[in-house]
């Protein structure tokens, strides 16, 4: 009989339902891992076995096969020992499993003991910015840029970023408990939408000093607004290509580097949800892409 046992998996910074799926059969003793496991899970065969006898139960003499699914998920780390050594004394019959709203996850050391390790980041990334930040027309928040963006830097990622939001100082908190060593900002698009030239420019001139005095030793990149296609739609506003210049300009004051967002997203309506601004899944990802690569420079 196979017993499943509920666990979590993390991929970038969006976590994922893993199934630590344990059967014991007849046949030659074998301990054997499968589910895309790296160097650090298949070594969890060890310390399991150990754990299972220093913790007074009886190491089964079967053949034994984990399966953590989905399986052609790539799994790493060390937080699997504990479901696979759940599944393995329920499967033999040692233990009862509880509720089955419950998940299990963490290291295991020899003796038995269960200790989770926090992921070790290269940085703490903060991003602001309005609906295309949070990704609000990609299938699954996983997709949205900010995401990719912290998997790409190995990042700590905050996303506080609001849909509809132009560059308004009042939204700035520095009391979060997150403290960024980077962070960017992507608002305008909204601003050049509903403000003249003059009032984009002072709003987004506070922002960016509220941003700088709130973290004064962070990397700060404001990134311009990236393609809309319809800014030819609108002759009333203030020319759009505007905006880099006027965002240039701020940043260079605040001691902020500026990104352009035009070279970050084509200007290809295939790569957008909505035919004109929004990026879809593939959008995000490309807009991701470019950049961690913008970032690196």
């Amino acid at each position: 009989m196979v017993f499943q046992v509920r666990s979590l998996g993390l991929q970038g910074v969006s976590g994922y339902e893993v199934s630590a799926e344990c059967d014991l059969s007849s046949g030659l003793p074998a301990f054997t891992l499968v589910g895309l496991p790296d160097a650090a899970v298949n070594e969890a065969r060890e310390r399991v076995r150990s754990a299972i006898k220093n913790c007074g139960f009886q190491f089964p003499v079967s053949r034994i096969t984990v399966n953590l699914a989905p399986a052609h998920v790539k799994k790493s780390g060390t937080l699997y020992d504990l479901p696979i050594l759940v599944g393995i004394l329920a499967a033999g019959g040692q233990w009862k499993l509880p509720r089955e709203n419950c998940a299990f996850l963490g290291e295991l050391s020899l003796s038995g003991e269960s200790f989770a390790r926090k992921p070790a980041y290269d940085c703490r990334l903060l991003c602001l910015g309005d609906s295309i930040t949070p990704g609000d027309t990609v299938h699954f928040p996983s997709l949205a840029y900010a995401n990719g963006l912290a998997l790409a830097l190995n990042a700590e990622c905050l996303n506080q970023s609001i849909a509809g939001e132009t560059f308004n100082p009042e939204m700035v908190d520095g009391s979060i408990a997150l403290q960024p060593d980077r962070i960017t900002i992507a608002y305008g698009t909204n601003d050049w939408n509903c403000k003249t030239r003059e009032q984009f420019t002072r709003d987004a001139e506070d922002y960016v000093r509220r941003v700088r005095e709130s973290w004064p030793a962070a990397e700060i990149f404001v990134i311009t607004p990236i393609w809309r296609g319809d800014t030819q739609a609108h002759p009333e506003r203030f020319a759009f290509v505007e905006t880099e210049t006027i965002l240039e300009k701020i940043a260079t004051q605040h001691n902020a580097k500026t990104i352009c967002g035009a070279g970050l997203f084509p200007a290809v309506k295939e790569l957008t949800a909505d035919g004109f601004l929004h990026p879809n899944d593939l959008g995000h990802q490309v807009y991701a892409q470019q950049l961690a690569k913008a970032m690196r420079r």
